[in-house]
């Protein structure tokens, strides 16, 4: 039993239809937000052992422990610029600014990423 359908094809009519598609088509043609851009390959880099639970805030934080720090990263630091920060069994993150602290005596460090969202 059908409780209720509701088609916008009677209301709308095929003249309507073909407005509404468009004014969408310019959006779709556009391609993504430049925000969402693919980031620079040169952006400091962390690459990381492990990562560590994070809270579930948004923007996401990476917390990100035994990081290896590649393309200029500072192993001690904040670190003002972008960053990517790579944890195991996820995709790159981009975080807008990270700050870095030391975790042993090999150069590992501990990185928490913040305002991140995952590269594309």
């Amino acid at each position: 039993m059908r409780l209720f359908r509701i088609t916008l094809a009677p209301v709308l009519g095929a003249a309507g239809l073909a407005v509404a598609g468009l004014l969408t088509a310019p959006a779709h043609a556009a391609g993504p937000a430049t925000s969402l851009a693919a980031a620079p390959a040169d952006l400091p880099t962390y690459i990381c052992r492990r990562d560590l639970p994070r809270p579930p805030v948004y923007p996401p934080i990476i917390f990100g422990s035994d990081c290896q720090a590649g393309n200029g990263a500072p192993t001690e630091g904040v670190v003002s610029e972008r960053v990517r920060i790579i944890v195991p069994w996820e995709r790159p993150w981009i975080c807008e600014h990270a700050t870095a602290i030391p975790e042993d005596e090999d150069g590992g460090a501990r990185v928490i990423g913040h305002d991140c969202f995952p590269e594309f």
